[in-house]
């Protein structure tokens, strides 16, 4: 995309162990010595203070883990908010939860907003640093050091605002943070470009293969078959032969999880709601372990064909999200969260048909509707879900049309697993070149001389939300609900 970028001539010690070395003419400071106003947390309000209109909000569950601010969200009185209102150029660090995700407040594009206890506000000084320049040393691979000396807890849940402000970051002139902000804009330009256009991809093959799952759970594979009313608005039109029956007649276990009380190295795995991807998969790279006694864990420990289901989320992608149990899964030993919802079917009915249905547009449809709150935060409860309708055929159809649907989308599966590894090695590599630039590891000064004149483009911020990336912006590692959270 551009010349090879080569290190700096001489570097020196940074005297920070997760820095290590700086280029010899940088300067390495305080957090506190770089902004005018540092380590202010935001204000802490229940949902009795959401109002339909007034000043936007902005939660973690808010931002995206590209840094940029979703749509929707919550509001406030103006009265309320005028202690936390942001200015422009203003960081704002997640300390908890999502923990060091980051986001760079312009008022022209984003408006009035305040902003969640959840959240550090640092406003910094453009004598010694740009707010550009900081934005991208949070998403670099080396504020997670930053982040490690700075956690208060072991597991980095948390982080004290005084302790920010007291952290060492690398400060190059002026002049150079400004190349070195030009040079990652123009980089972040095209990479966003090659991702934007996987992430349509992904989107079209996702609606392809939602077509033929759609088309084989609610009209079997006879396309010859005489239909019937359902009686049901969700399922409209059904073949004849079928039969229409709230879940919970096919159920044999409908129950919620438990979350222990500490955590625990030699402790249960329990799954959360992160571990499950928006498509009903599951991405589980490092689970929780839970002090959590005998009894809860018997309880909730997981078995093949058990469904486990989302049942409290700010985003409807995520709410209802139903996850299968597979044997590997089962293998782990593991309980579930409590927030999240056990189904497991009887042995007259098929998992693999249930779990199809609940992802499909049919069954997403009802459980978003019955979760819908005032608050801006989704709530689903084992009463909601054992009353979802849904169209049933035999046992053997139900096996015969989920053994087609797997042979009919497996050459799309391959597609958007492809897709979405290159999403992947694409958000590596941006990550990867930000923390090198902005850590004096390469030297863009002339490249970012070299440079072109562009107009800066608007970021598809809805399209980078849910595709391409299976973590949830709207649930944090946290199980513990906070409504300004």
């Amino acid at each position: 995309m551009t010349a090879p970028l080569k290190p700096y001539l001489a570097y020196k010690d940074s005297g920070v162990p997760w820095l290590g070395m700086v280029p010899e003419h940088w300067g390495v400071r305080r957090l506190k010595n770089i902004c005018s106003q540092f380590g202010r947390y935001g204000a802490n309000l229940s949902a009795d203070n959401y109002v339909e209109a007034g000043v936007r909000f902005i939660r973690t569950t808010d931002l995206t883990d590209d840094g940029h601010l979703k749509g929707g969200g919550v509001f406030l009185p103006p009265k309320i908010t005028s202690d936390y209102l942001l200015s422009d150029g203003d960081l704002l660090i997640s300390r908890s939860g999502t923990i060091g995700r980051s986001f760079l407040f312009k008022r022209k594009r984003h408006g009035e907003c305040a902003y969640a206890g959840y959240l550090v506000k640092f406003t910094p000084s453009t004598i010694s640093a740009l707010p550009e320049y900081l934005l991208y040393f949070t998403k670099s691979t080396a504020f997670g050091g930053f982040l490690r000396v700075m956690a208060i807890s072991s597991t980095i849940d948390n982080v004290n605002a005084e302790k920010y402000s007291n952290g060492h970051f690398p400060c190059p002139p002026l002049p150079e943070q400004l190349a070195i902000v030009r040079y990652l804009d123009y980089m972040d330009r095209r990479i966003g470009k090659l991702i934007r256009a996987k992430q349509k991809l992904v989107k079209l093959l996702e609606e392809q293969k939602q077509a033929i799952i759609h088309r084989a759970v609610t009209r079997g594979l006879d396309p010859n078959v005489r239909l019937k009313p359902s009686g049901v608005e969700w399922l409209g039109d059904m073949p004849e032969h079928w039969e229409v029956r709230r879940l919970k007649t096919h159920l044999i276990r409908n129950d919620s999880g438990a979350w222990g009380s500490d955590f625990d190295e030699a402790g249960t795995i329990v799954l959360r709601s992160t571990e499950q991807t928006i498509d009903g998969g599951w991405r589980i790279n490092n689970p929780a372990r839970r002090r959590i006694n005998e009894v809860e864990r018997q309880a909730t420990l997981l078995r093949t064909g058990d469904i486990v289901v989302t049942k409290s989320s700010g985003s409807a992608a995520h709410i209802g999200k139903a996850s299968l149990v597979s044997e590997e899964i089962e293998k782990l030993d593991c309980g579930f969260s409590n927030f999240m919802q056990r189904l497991r079917p009887d042995d007259n009915t098929s998992p693999d048909f249930v779990w199809r249905f609940m992802n499909n547009r049919v069954g997403r449809d009802q459980l978003i509707y019955f979760s819908s709150t005032t608050t801006g935060l989704g709530n689903l409860n084992g009463t909601i879900l054992g009353n979802i309708w849904i169209a049933f055929p035999t046992l053997d159809e139900q096996i015969a049309i989920t053994n087609y649907i797997e042979e009919a989308t497996a050459s799309i599966a391959a597609a958007l697993e492809r897709a979405n590894r290159e999403i992947e090695l694409l958000r590596e590599y941006r990550t990867r070149l930000i923390s090198d630039v902005v850590t004096g590891k390469l030297d863009v000064r002339k490249a970012a001389a070299g440079l072109p004149e562009e107009a800066k483009e608007e970021v598809e911020v809805e399209e980078f939300d849910e595709l391409g990336s299976n973590k949830s912006p709207e649930e944090s590692d946290r199980e513990e609900v906070d409504v300004t959270d």
